[in-house]
């Protein structure tokens, strides 16, 4: 229908970028190789299950980002920014851009921190909306909102119900995602694994892949 609001959402790891940016962004961030080692150690740790994702980002965030001078981070944000433009998912952004022009509103909802998110997504458009994880820095140590899982499908339902578009539009690329996608009147998985989009049908939802 010409004239209708289409709201599209947009997840970033893996599926605007091709890797994880936070893990990217503690690689870079690490300043030697003992640090990058207790980093490998504090991703293996939450890999397992021992800490869940909210104090893994926390860790890492109070090692590699929260005593580091103002220089020294906006140097990081330069590298990181350029280290992510070379691993963008062509595809995807294509599609993104394709809604900008037709005016759709775009939003990208993601678990990374805001910090970089952000002013990473402002160089291609002010017109992005941009939701991700936010942080606090204290005395005591950093403090993380974490857009995650239930998290963020709650934030996409906030959208939903203040925009109300005749058409949600959902892109990601991990099962993670599920209840963000039940908003979705469409579902683009980019790059999707095999156990994606099995539990992706297991839950009843009609998907296209892209890439």
């Amino acid at each position: 229908m010409s004239g209708e609001t289409v709201l599209a959402l947009f997840d970033f790891d893996k599926t605007l970028v091709s890797r994880d940016s936070f893990r990217l962004f503690g690689e870079l961030a690490a300043q030697s190789r003992c640090e990058r080692a207790v980093l490998f150690l504090i991703a293996g740790v939450t890999k397992l299950g021992w800490i869940d994702n909210t104090r893994y980002k926390e860790r890492i965030l109070d090692r590699v980002w929260r005593r580091r001078p103002a220089h020294e981070r906006s140097e990081l944000l330069e590298r990181h920014a350029r280290a992510m433009s070379r691993l963008e998912i062509e595809p995807a952004w294509a599609r993104l851009h394709a809604h900008l022009e037709k005016g759709d509103h775009v939003a990208v909802l993601s678990a990374s921190p805001d910090f970089y998110l952000a002013p990473y997504l402002e160089r291609i458009s002010h017109a992005i909306e941009v939701h991700g994880s936010t942080v606090e820095e204290k005395t005591s140590g950093v403090r993380i909102s974490n857009l995650y899982r239930q998290a963020k499908a709650d934030r996409a339902a906030q959208l939903v119900a203040t925009i109300a578009p005749a058409r949600t539009i959902v892109y990601t690329d991990h099962r993670d995602d599920i209840e963000l996608m039940r908003l979705a009147d469409r579902v683009v998985l980019v790059r999707p694994q095999a156990t994606t989009r099995q539990q992706v049908r297991e839950a009843g939802i009609e998907f296209e892949v892209l890439g």
